[in-house]
């Protein structure tokens, strides 16, 4: 299991690619940068259909919008709103503090109803999946679809298995201090490191790498302590909401398609509605292994 763990943790620290046409970007960070501006928890970036179904796309950690780039053109008949998390893929960086989880999914929440939206559809990769489920355990009534790529409720089990939620906070504390304190070229290093492992396509390594540099090393280092010291696998029981989990699987992992399958399904048992779909030939990154298939289900799940 020590392969396909390593894998999944490699997903959670590095994510996603640039140039989307719809966000301004925002100066790269240097890597003596650990900016704290005034800026939002998050910024919102709306287009398509403004009378259609609202389908919100979140990244994950170290990731901008641009992560979305190969799915946007098959959801243009939605209302789509595209969230850039602050101090990731080059906006600038706020304080993050250990409530970071919280404060993303009540800002996401805010944004939805200060800007009415229709039956909204919250999507999310890795860390942004996260979100989605805080989101709705926040405000169910905001939520009407939860869809989730390769993340869990429980992130500290995928690689520290056998560890209680307390210990998990604990290492996840250390391990903060450790990342926030080395020199940028080494956090970089250390990262980037696991490019193998996020995807299979190598042709998103150079991108997936510029993603990552822009990203503030803190903001980074905090916001992947408080996922590691969050255990939402209970608390999801409470979600009535349809959750559909898009799952990622290779041989390359070194397990067997059930182990991992059994994995997620433990994982979501106590959600009344879950479902998980696999995606063969994939690592972490779907939208950039299998993109084709990747919109094609997302397809079958909202338009049934």
């Amino acid at each position: 299991m020590k392969k396909f763990y390593l894998t999944a943790l490699a997903g959670l620290l590095v994510a996603c690619t640039q140039n989307s046409p719809n966000i301004i970007k925002q100066p790269n960070f240097d890597e003596s940068s650990q900016a704290v501006t005034n800026a939002p928890v998050i910024t919102m970036t709306q287009f398509g259909n403004p009378d259609g179904r609202t389908l919100v796309l979140i990244p994950g950690l170290a990731s901008g919008p641009e992560i979305w780039d190969n799915i946007i053109s098959g959801v243009s008949d939605y209302d789509v709103r595209l969230v850039h998390v602050a101090g990731f893929s080059g906006a600038p960086a706020v304080k993050a503090d250990r409530d970071i989880m919280q404060n993303i999914a009540a800002a996401l929440i805010t944004e939805l109803q200060t800007n009415p939206a229709k039956d909204p559809i919250l999507m999310g990769h890795s860390m942004g999946g996260f979100i989605a489920l805080k989101s709705a355990l926040l405000a169910p009534d905001a939520v009407s679809e939860i869809v989730i790529i390769d993340s869990l409720p429980y992130l500290a089990a995928m690689f520290m298995p056998g560890m209680t939620p307390k210990q998990a906070a604990s290492s996840a504390a250390v391990m903060r201090k450790q990342m926030e304190s080395m020199p940028r070229g080494a956090f970089d290093a250390q990262q980037l490191s696991s490019l193998a492992r996020l995807a299979k396509n190598k042709a998103s390594h150079s991108v997936i790498k510029t993603a990552m540099a822009q990203s503030d090393q803190k903001m980074v280092a905090r916001s992947m302590a408080a996922l590691l010291s969050s255990d939402l696998r209970d608390d999801i029981a409470d979600i009535a909401q349809p959750i559909t989990v898009f799952m990622p699987y290779d041989p390359a992992m070194g397990v067997s398609k059930d182990t991992v399958l059994s994995l997620y399904e433990e994982q979501y048992q106590a959600a009344p509605s879950a479902k998980i779909i696999a995606i063969d030939g994939s690592f972490h990154f779907i939208m950039y292994d299998k993109p084709d298939a990747l919109r094609a289900s997302i397809k079958d799940v909202l338009e049934p």
